[in-house]
């Protein structure tokens, strides 16, 4: 049987990338010359620290504000990521209370519910994690018509839940609605294919 029998085209598509070395592209290290002034902030502090692997971005965030937070746009005005699954990035709490991190990728027009994906990890103090957002593609729509339907079957029909990979044009690392200050420090965000599936994968 031909492999193409055997996983769907886009399963296919990410397993040969992720055999093909094309496993990551980094958005954001924060090493080099990388000024921490020049980051857009509400209501937080930004700073470059030193860590044992290079340097990081610390947020101090305060609670005057409900979503306290930073931008870090697209360099060159826009990502295509339509090769790749997800956004990931390492946090480290760095403060005295727990903390919930969220990392937001953007399309143009994104509002925090639509043109945009969101992930988010919890942290103790002193520990570290990974946020991972889902690169969920906007449904493109389908021109049928439906009879006795109240609406569209999932995956069918215009939707703007979701984003366009092919043009992702901000990040967001934000609190939600805090009742305390936070402190935490982000690297390494990247977009990541998954691991290739077995060949014995069911899909």
């Amino acid at each position: 049987m031909c492999i193409r029998d055997r996983f769907p085209p886009v399963a296919l598509c990410l397993a040969c990338l992720a055999g093909s070395g094309m496993a990551a592209e980094v958005l954001y290290d924060f090493e080099g010359d990388f000024d921490a002034a020049q980051v857009k902030g509400r209501d937080v502090k930004v700073s470059r620290v030193e860590t044992d692997g290079g340097f990081a971005l610390r947020i101090d965030s305060s609670h005057n504000q409900d979503w306290p937070g930073i931008d870090l746009p697209a360099p060159e005005g826009h990502w295509d990521l339509s090769a790749f699954a997800r956004v990931t990035a390492q946090v480290r709490n760095v403060g005295d209370n727990e903390v919930t991190v969220r990392l937001r990728v953007d399309s143009p027009s994104a509002d925090g519910i639509d043109n945009c994906v969101t992930g988010y990890v919890e942290l103790a103090p002193g520990k570290s994690g990974v946020i991972t957002a889902e690169l969920r593609r906007k449904s493109a729509g389908a021109e049928v018509g439906l009879f006795g339907m109240r609406g569209y079957p999932e995956g069918f029909g215009p939707s703007t839940k979701g984003l366009d990979a092919e043009n992702v044009v901000n990040l967001v690392v934000f609190v939600a609605k805090p009742d305390a200050d936070h402190s935490f420090t982000i690297d390494s965000i990247q977009a990541e294919v998954p691991p290739a599936p077995p060949l014995n994968a069911q899909v």
